[in-house]
């Protein structure tokens, strides 16, 4: 754009007085102004997109930390299932070991108590 402008005001500026030549001046100074700013605004725009692009990644990254943090949390909770109903397993083999165990104490009771009588009245 400022090639073409030049090449339009330098064919141009012969043709003008003092006055338009003003004019023309501050016009181009404006037009540099705004150019200044576009490239501002342009350099803005980029570094705010940079930054977006970052916050994006970052985000991402959170996303999959979120989703490997919740896979092991599901496969914890599946662990626990297992343990706790593994826990109950045994829990229930061991009570009835003892209820077993005390059957058999009673009956090894019984029969020496029988076995004392017996002996008793023999000895009678």
């Amino acid at each position: 754009m400022k090639i073409s402008l030049r090449a339009a005001l330098g064919s141009t500026t012969n043709k003008l007085s003092k006055g338009q030549l003003d004019d023309l001046t501050i016009m181009m100074e404006t037009l540099r102004v705004k150019d200044d700013e576009l490239h501002q605004l342009l350099q803005d725009i980029r570094a705010r997109d940079s930054t977006i692009r970052e916050i994006t990644d970052k985000l991402q990254e959170t996303a999959e930390a979120a989703e490997t943090a919740a896979s092991a949390a599901h496969a914890i909770d599946e662990a626990r299932r297992f343990l706790s109903s593994e826990l109950e397993r045994l829990k229930q083999d061991q009570e009835n070991q003892v209820e077993l165990s005390l059957l058999r104490f009673e009956l090894a009771f019984m029969l020496t108590a029988k076995g004392i009588r017996r002996k008793v009245k023999a000895s009678c």
